[in-house]
């Protein structure tokens, strides 16, 4: 009853806490008014919320919500037991069973939960693998799978040539006029962006495709639509692929001239790079005059662990000692 109390919200948080801790045995007390909530047409992020800080007892209803008719509640149930991560472990064997969903976005949901729940790859890479096989115009199916073998890292590197193909962009019409999924548009630059980051986290294993991102990172810009994150994914993504390539410090710190959120992703990389990005310090310094602060901060960051080399810095980071931000001056 305290979890409905309309006055206090720290009665509801402590109410939350408590049954948490009691786990599964407060589950199966809760189920009935957690699967009500759950099925509600107008969930809410509070109501999600609720759900996620019972912690393992909301596992009970999480899990018979699998079984639910409906694709949309399946999947609202997954989604919750991946942010719940480990904490969500007993639910392990119904997601597992749910990864031969009759639904191709569930199944994939299915996987990447399963992953999280367990670490298990063996088994959820080639679910995600026949993800990425499926048909052109099911670019979301191919974005969610990316995603998910992006997270698994090494382990999902029998997923390397397909996701090439999609880096490529040989998997689909290349109509820069036209989108090609049901819903929001989606522009095709974004189905290569998705490729590019899963292959650079998968690392070392995809130096197979060292040449596809190289002619990524080259991208123009097609008619209003930008290739920007393209490029700057692609750079990322080849110097954890191969750092030792003799264009990657280069390719990456083109990406500064980019526009912004795009210029603190390239400054980003280069806080990985570090004193090997010595000749990106003419282009920090002028991100050092920039009025967001965002890029300001991960500039000075990157100027830091290059070290001695970008000295030429010295005379605008001593003037940023006095800046109004105590952000920035605790960061100079």
């Amino acid at each position: 009853r305290a979890l409905d109390d309309a006055k206090q919200s720290r009665v509801r948080i402590a109410a939350a806490t408590a049954l948490a801790n009691v786990g599964p045995q407060a589950g199966e007390a809760l189920k009935p008014r957690l699967l009500k909530k759950l099925r509600a047409k107008n969930f809410t992020p509070r109501d999600h919320n609720e759900v996620h800080s019972l912690g393992r007892a909301s596992v009970p209803a999480l899990i018979e919500l699998l079984d639910d008719t409906e694709n949309r509640l399946r999947t609202r149930s997954l989604n919750i037991l991946f942010n719940m991560g480990p904490l969500a472990d007993a639910a392990a064997d119904a997601v597992e069973r749910t990864m031969l969903d009759p639904d191709a976005e569930v199944r994939l949901a299915a996987a990447h939960t399963f992953w999280r729940l367990t670490g298990d790859s063996q088994k959820t890479v080639p679910v995600l693998i026949k993800g990425l096989q499926a048909p052109p115009g099911h670019n979301a199916q191919w974005v969610e799978a990316s995603r998910a073998l992006g997270d698994i890292g090494p382990p999902a590197k029998p997923a390397v040539p397909l996701l090439i193909e999609m880096l490529a962009g040989d998997r689909e019409v290349l109509d820069p006029n036209a989108v090609y999924i049901r819903g929001p548009p989606f522009p095709w630059f974004h189905v290569r962006v998705a490729a590019a980051s899963a292959l650079g986290k998968i690392g070392p294993g995809a130096k197979a495709a060292v040449p596809a991102l190289l002619r990524a990172i080259k991208q123009p810009d097609l008619k209003q639509r930008s290739a920007g994150l393209l490029r700057v994914r692609a750079a990322r993504a080849l110097w954890r692929i191969a750092p030792e390539h003799p264009q990657v410090v280069r390719l990456v710190i083109r990406g500064l001239r980019e526009d912004y959120p795009l210029d603190v992703m390239a400054t980003e990389t280069l806080l990985d790079i570090g004193p090997r990005a010595e000749s990106g310090v003419p282009e920090l310094n002028k991100q050092l005059d920039s009025v967001n602060v965002r890029l300001k901060l991960r500039t000075i960051d990157a100027l830091g662990l290059i070290g001695s080399p970008a000295e030429s810095a010295l005379p605008r980071l001593k003037m940023l000692l006095n800046d109004e931000s105590a952000s920035i001056r605790k960061h100079t």
